[in-house]
C-alpha cells in the first residue's frame, strides 16, 4: 500500500467533496478502491478520535470548574461572593460541560 498524504484528504473535505468522490480520487491516485475505502475509513475514525478525546477533556474541566465553585460557595461565608461563586461558576462549569458534550456527541 502507497503511503497517503493526510492533508490531502483533509483538502479534499474542505473542499465539501462527498465520500464517494474522495475514494474516486485516491483510485486514480493508484490504490485499489478496497484500499481506498481503508485509508479513508481510518482517516475518519483517527479524527473522530482526537475530536472524542478534546470532548472528553472540556467535559471534565467543566466538571472541575463546577466542583470547585460548588466548594468555593460553601466555603465562603460572604453573601456576595457566595453567590458569584454559587450562581455564576456552576453555570460557567455546566455550560462548558454542555459544550464538551455536544463536541463529543456531534
Amino acid at each position: 500500500m502507497q503511503k497517503v498524504d493526510t492533508h490531502q484528504i483533509e483538502a479534499w473535505q474542505n473542499e465539501k467533496l462527498s465520500t464517494q468522490e474522495i475514494i474516486d480520487k485516491l483510485v486514480s491516485s493508484g490504490h485499489s478502491k478496497v484500499e481506498a475505502e481503508q485509508i479513508l475509513s481510518s482517516y475518519q475514525l483517527r479524527n473522530h478520535t482526537k475530536r472524542s478525546g478534546f470532548g472528553f477533556m472540556i467535559l471534565g474541566i467543566g466538571g472541575v470548574v463546577g466542583f470547585i465553585s460548588c466548594v468555593m460557595s460553601m466555603l465562603i461565608h460572604h453573601s456576595n461572593w457566595n453567590s458569584v461563586f454559587l450562581y455564576g461558576g456552576t453555570s460557567l462549569g455546566v455550560l462548558v460541560a454542555l459544550y464538551g458534550m455536544y463536541v463529543i456527541f456531534e
